[in-house]
């Protein structure tokens, strides 16, 4: 132990050093005995004022007392007279005292020697007997501690049924004051949702009558789309009779000049494949005297019969049709298909 440690007696009856005490002391004017809550007793808050010296003399003294007194067992009974009992008592101070101060140390320790070899039966009776009334003391403090807990639990318990009664209480005045406003409040709830339900209800009727509009407008447009579609077929097939018919008579014209004069045939020839080429006359006039079939072109350069067509365009083109011509015939029949 430290012989310059200074300890405090707090009121609790615990000792704390006196260091610790004022650090803790620092921060806050209370804090609570950790002996105390060690030993579960509650909290204790110690204050300044609520410390003492401890005097290191009395404590040696208090200690050595309680070694002496282990030794020294004897009772009145023991003794024939108050006389011989008082002075057995006096004979124990001394040897308390001379055991603080450190007098005579070797008689002191012989003396309580001699008192144990002699007295060792009773020694040990009495610290049985010593033992016993502990172990039935600390029962006594365990059931007194079980019985504060009860207590604490009953307690506390009581007090919760309390407070929950006093708060049903509070509820059902708390329902009593605010029933007729909970009345009221609950009519308007019900007409604020009625009314959401029309405001719903003309909102659904509303978005159907769009939806109706709307396909009844689409419906009109689509109707209006297709007869556009039909007249502009209707045109274009009359446009496409007219330039057949143009076409036919442009052929007939030249089919006529054809048959009319023979010996026009090599100049048309001549005009139409140009001077770098020079066409056969078996040639010419099969190009010259074929029939006026429908989508005839009108004057196109007579291919020369000697080279083969490389396609399909080029075996109609050297037949005397437009292909173009033809692929917008079939389209137009498509469609006049489709209309009617």
């Amino acid at each position: 132990a430290n012989p310059n440690m200074v300890l405090l007696l707090a009121s609790c009856g615990h000792k704390m050093c006196r260091q610790c005490v004022r650090q803790r002391l620092r921060t806050k004017n209370t804090f609570p005995c950790p002996l105390c809550k060690r030993a579960r007793r509650g909290e204790v808050l110690l204050r300044r004022n609520d410390f003492t010296t401890v005097d290191r003399t009395l404590e040696k003294e208090l200690r050595v007392r309680k070694q002496v007194l282990r030794v020294f067992v004897r009772q009145r009974e023991d003794f024939e007279s108050d006389r011989a009992h008082n002075d057995y008592l006096e004979e124990i101070e001394d040897l308390i005292a001379k055991r603080v101060s450190g007098i005579d140390h070797q008689q002191t320790t012989e003396r309580i020697r001699q008192e144990e070899e002699q007295f060792q039966s009773q020694i040990i009776q009495t610290r049985q007997r010593e033992e016993q009334i502990y172990k039935q003391m600390m029962a006594a403090i365990r059931q007194e501690e079980q019985e504060r807990v009860e207590r604490r639990r009953l307690y506390f318990e009581q007090e919760r049924e309390r407070k929950e009664e006093l708060q049903r209480e509070r509820e059902r005045e708390l329902q009593a004051l605010t029933a007729p406003a909970r009345a009221r409040a609950e009519k308007k709830l019900e007409a604020k949702q009625k009314r959401l339900r029309r405001q719903l209800a003309e909102e659904q009727r509303r978005r159907e009558k769009r939806e109706a509009e709307e396909a009844k407008r689409k419906a009109e447009e689509e109707e209006e789309a297709k007869r556009k579609a039909e007249r502009t077929v209707v045109i274009d097939l009359k446009k496409l009779r007219e330039e057949e018919a143009e076409r036919e008579r442009r052929a007939r014209e030249r089919e006529e000049q054809s048959d009319g004069s023979d010996t026009e045939e090599p100049k048309i020839a001549e005009l139409d494949l140009g001077p770098a080429e020079s066409a056969a006359p078996e040639t010419v006039s099969a190009a010259a005297t074929a029939p006026a079939a429908a989508y005839r072109m009108g004057p196109q350069p007579i291919p020369n019969a000697s080279l083969p067509p490389k396609n399909e365009e080029d075996a109609l083109r050297a037949s005397g049709f437009d292909p173009a011509l033809l692929e917008r015939r079939a389209l137009l029949d498509a469609l006049a298909e489709l209309v009617l």
